[in-house]
């Protein structure tokens, strides 16, 4: 982790807590000092902190990740929408093949001529007649 982050350091912190000792410990000077700065470093080290930089990296990462999830969402309402639609198009033929069938012009009265051909050539065939 770097020292500085927004202009504020350990250094400045160290500072900061060793002008805050009592006097008479305050003699000591840059020995407490560096030792708190030691003891700060350790302790934010054995933190799981990132650098402002990082964070700001990780943030602009989500946000492009947000907006091609938004992308997407939109996008698969609409295959949906369509799917959806394509659905009640099937049914509605689906339907309407279940109506019988009407005849075809023309196809109907040869089928009728070729049945009764078939039926008086049957009868002449037929034993004992």
């Amino acid at each position: 982790m770097g020292d500085k982050s927004d202009g504020f350091s350990l250094d400045d912190l160290a500072r900061q807590l060793a002008q805050s000792l009592p006097k008479n410990l305050r003699a000591l000077g840059g020995d407490i000092e560096r030792n708190f700065r030691a003891l700060l470093q350790a302790g934010l080290e054995k933190m799981d902190l990132v650098t402002r930089e990082e964070f700001d990296v990780q943030s602009a990462v989500l946000e492009r990740t947000r907006e091609k999830l938004e992308k997407i969402d939109t996008r698969l309402e609409e295959l949906e929408r369509g799917l959806a639609s394509r659905k009640r198009t099937t049914q509605a033929a689906a339907s309407g093949a279940a109506k019988p069938a009407q005849p075809v012009s023309g196809l109907e009265s040869s089928v009728e001529t070729h049945a009764d051909a078939s039926a008086s050539s049957d009868a002449g065939s037929e034993p004992g007649v």
